[in-house]
C-alpha cells in the first residue's frame, strides 16, 4: 500500500485511523471557480515517491511500491512453485482512460495497458505470473468493485 499518508499498509492504515489527511494543491491543475477566476485542484499526491514520473511511469512506481510492501509483509512462494504461480493472476487497476483526460483512448490502442503497464510491472517485480492470467481494469474508482 502506497498512499499520501505512508509508503506501507501499516503506516497508511494507522494514519487513516488517527484521522490524518494530507490534501494538497496539485501543481499545474486548475479549474474555473465560476466567478471568472480559477482555483487549484486539490488532491492527495504521494509526495516524495512518484515525483518525476508521469502517467504509466507513476502508476508503475506506485504499483511496484505496493507489491514491495506486500512482499515485505509476507514470504512469497518461490518462483519455481508452479502450483502456486500457475493459479495466480494480476488485476491492475487504473484510471478510466479517455481522450479528454489522457489524449488517447483504449479504442485507439486496445492493448496499451497490457503492453505498457501490466507486462512491465510483472517484469520489474520478477513475478512469474502468466500474462494470460493478468489484465488491466481501466475503470477508475469502480475498478476495485469490478475486480472483486
Amino acid at each position: 500500500m502506497v498512499t499520501a499518508l505512508g509508503y506501507g499498509a501499516t503506516g497508511s492504515c494507522a494514519a487513516i485511523r488517527a484521522g490524518l489527511s494530507r490534501p494538497q494543491a496539485l501543481d499545474g491543475l486548475v479549474v474555473e471557480d465560476g466567478e471568472g477566476g480559477s482555483q487549484p485542484v486539490t488532491g492527495f499526491p504521494v509526495s516524495g515517491y512518484a515525483e518525476g514520473f508521469f502517467l504509466v511511469g507513476a502508476w508503475l512506481r506506485l504499483a511496484a511500491g505496493s507489491l514491495d510492501d506486500l512482499r515485505h509483509g509476507m514470504e512469497w512462494p518461490s518462483p519455481s512453485d508452479v502450483s502456486f504461480w500457475g493459479r495466480t493472476g494480476l488485476l491492475a487497476l487504473t484510471p478510466f482512460i479517455d481522450e479528454a483526460r489522457f489524449g488517447w483512448s483504449l479504442g485507439q490502442r486496445p492493448h496499451a495497458l497490457v503492453e505498457d503497464f501490466v507486462q512491465p510491472l510483472l517484469t520489474l517485480q520478477h513475478l512469474p505470473v502468466s500474462i494470460e492470467r493478468s489484465r488491466p481494469l481501466a475503470l477508475g474508482h469502480c475498478g476495485l468493485v469490478a475486480a472483486l
